[in-house]
């Protein structure tokens, strides 16, 4: 990969390939993640590879992460308890920390539900400039790996 700029502030030229590394690096399910939850992360990829046309896709790439994460809690939920739960994101990440499914702390819980609701409040499309200002596609990926770890 050819490098760009001058002295010593160095970064790579923005182009399509790169996003497509980048994207394949922050999503990237274990093999043992069910295939409707891989499914669901590829469409993630997809908008997620757009953010070169329009870099608001990446809020939308984000937020569908966040749903992804919750589907994969709600699915380890019910195959765990056997019934289906009617229990919201954050009921949901207090049972993955209590039953030491994942490794996430309070301040952790409390930011990925906060950046979920906010996209409550979205009603056009410039609204979601600048709702995610925190790159949160990794570790959501990560969490989704160690669920099904």
């Amino acid at each position: 990969m050819k490098w760009i700029g001058a002295g010593r502030l160095m970064y790579p030229p923005y182009t399509q390939d790169l996003f497509e590394e980048i994207t394949e690096f922050l999503i990237s399910p274990n093999k043992q993640v069910p295939n409707t939850i891989k499914e669901k992360l590829s469409e993630v990829k997809s908008f997620y590879n757009l953010r070169s046309i329009d870099y608001e896709l990446q809020d939308v790439a984000e937020f569908l992460m966040i749903m992804v994460f919750e589907l994969a809690l709600r699915t380890k939920y019910n195959e765990e308890k056997g019934i289906q739960t009617t229990k919201g994101l954050t009921g949901l990440l207090y049972w993955a920390k209590k039953k030491k499914h994942l490794d996430i702390n309070q301040k952790q819980i409390e930011t990925v539900v906060r950046i979920r609701n906010s996209f409550a409040h979205i009603k056009r499309p410039e609204d979601l400039h600048g709702t995610l200002s925190s790159h949160i596609i990794k570790p959501v990926n990560d969490w989704i790996n160690e669920l099904y770890g």
